[in-house]
């Protein structure tokens, strides 16, 4: 063990206030400055973030940046951070810092460190899968006083969600740990599509949410992702359902009930319902602000958080997928998703829950539109787009984000980036969610996810916003059904 950063991050932003969070909404005449450090009266208690690649159009000046609400939050932490993301990586060779090549990461990595050699306590929860392909900064991270590191291998789950030892022919497969999230004094934190990766915060479209506590307003939000991260951290460990017992909210923390109860045995172990939960969600802000714009008038809206898989949540309503159902069968006028990939098929055949929805809408003549990514190209993935595009009431567009380009102007390839990653829903201008699944049935039934349904205008009419921004960019090209699409090479090249 070597003694971690020994300075911390310098503060990105100025004008924190007292609880670690509390973004500041700024009008549409203000959006040219930074909503973290605007004065205003109005503080918001949730507030979208985002990332764009470099050299594109798709920046929202009005929307903060990842990198600048993750250094934030980790300069404001006193207690502990919790993170858990699907992978960990900086530009350097197997995911290794470059001191010589930083990134927008890599101060985020020294801000760790040195929020860990202050006395905070650090534990970072990743993937299992994803360990050897990007060791290098899981294992610098780990080596740090203060920072605990666990890889985690998701159990496998049959078709009622219940933890099985060996996986029969229709229960779902292990999943991935693919959320990402960070968590700070189990009272606020950061979520959405980003992953822990320098790539996510330059050259990637990425959506989230910063979310925090003032006045115990949105504690509910914050204790519902400290509940799941807890159970995911206690599995990681080595433990099991069978030996996690009830217990009470972390120490040292405000009390909010029993986080999980015990229910039956065996294999038929599940988390049951947390009173802490029951009585708490939807939760209601209700400030007259939108989360980075004003929208004077519109109506209180409603959070709910929202998990997956089945059988592993702290209190199963809370399950993700019957909530996106539900949202887009109550839809009138339209529908609008972007996700990086979508794909109704699965190992055992047709996977109806979302596809299913979306006809559904399209033939009550709800606007039903799809952006994917142009990984989406693939074979496997191509005959699930065009079955929805040639429905009259729906489209399909992909989008591709140009190249990166080097100072002299050459074409520079990222691989796994350049891509639009964000997950989200918009219906009509009432409902809306923000999550961390790609729309196929394995992120829902088998894999670790997490994200925000949104009840009222708030953020449903900015989410469209910025959907139409990328629809209508010139980096969005409409889905031929009878077209041939070939992928682009967008991974590792020798």
């Amino acid at each position: 063990m070597h003694p971690g950063a020994s300075s911390a991050l310098r503060a990105a932003l100025a004008g924190l206030l007292a609880c670690g969070l509390c973004l500041v909404a700024t009008t549409a005449a203000s959006t040219s400055q930074d909503p973290l450090i605007t004065p205003s009266s109005n503080p918001v208690h949730l507030s979208l973030v985002e990332s764009s690649p470099t050299a594109t159009q798709l920046d929202s000046e009005d929307l903060v940046d990842f990198h600048h609400a993750w250094a934030q939050q980790i300069a404001g932490a006193r207690q502990r951070i919790d993170l858990a993301h699907f992978y960990a990586s900086d530009a350097g060779e197997g995911g290794a810092s470059d001191p010589d090549h930083p990134t927008r990461l890599t101060p985020v990595v020294r801000a760790l460190e040195a929020a860990a050699a202050r006395g905070v306590a650090v534990r970072f929860l990743t993937h299992a899968g994803f360990q050897e392909t990007y060791p290098a900064l899981l294992d610098r991270l780990e080596r740090a006083p203060g920072i605990e590191v666990r890889a985690y291998t998701m159990p496998a789950l049959d078709a009622a969600g219940h933890i099985v030892e060996e996986p029969g022919p229709g229960d779902a497969r292990p999943g991935a740990m693919h959320a990402k999230y960070m968590l700070v004094d189990g009272l606020r934190g950061t979520f959405g599509s980003a992953n822990f990766d320098w790539r996510s915060l330059e050259h990637i479209q990425e959506l989230g949410v910063v979310f925090g506590e003032q006045q115990g307003r949105a504690a509910g939000v914050a204790s519902a992702f400290q509940a799941v991260f807890d159970l995911d951290w206690h599995l990681a460990g080595g433990g099991d359902l069978g030996d996690w017992e009830a217990r009470p909210a972390t120490p040292a923390l405000p009390a909010r009930g029993q986080l999980y109860t015990r229910r039956g045995g065996g294999a038929e172990l599940g988390v049951g319902v947390s009173t802490a939960f029951s009585t708490s969600f939807p939760f209601q802000y209700d400030d007259g602000t939108s989360l980075g714009l004003v929208y004077p008038g519109t109506p209180i809206a409603r959070v709910t958080p929202v998990f997956s898989p089945r059988g592993l949540l702290p209190d199963e309503r809370l399950w993700d997928l019957p909530h996106l159902v539900s949202a887009i069968d109550s839809a009138k006028q339209r529908v609008l998703v972007q996700v990086l990939t979508y794909k109704p098929t699965t190992w055992d055949g047709y996977w109806a829950e979302l596809d299913g929805a979306l006809r559904r809408a399209e033939g009550r003549g709800v606007d039903v539109r799809l952006l994917v990514a142009d990984w989406g190209k693939r074979r496997s993935t191509v005959p699930g787009l065009k079955s929805l595009a040639v429905l009259p009431n729906a489209e399909v567009r992909f989008v591709t984000i140009p190249p990166a380009v080097d100072e002299a102007g050459a074409e520079v390839h990222i691989p796994f980036g350049r891509v639009i990653h964000s997950k989200y829903l918009v219906v009509d201008d009432t409902r809306s969610w923000i999550g961390t699944s790609n729309w196929e049935r394995s992120y829902f039934e088998s894999g670790r996810n997490v994200g925000l349904f949104f009840e009222g205008a708030h953020p449903t009419t900015r989410l469209g916003e910025y959907f139409e921004h990328t629809w209508d960019s010139d980096y969005a090209e409409t889905l031929d059904p009878g077209a041939d699409y070939v992928a682009p090479d967008y991974g590792e090249r020798d």
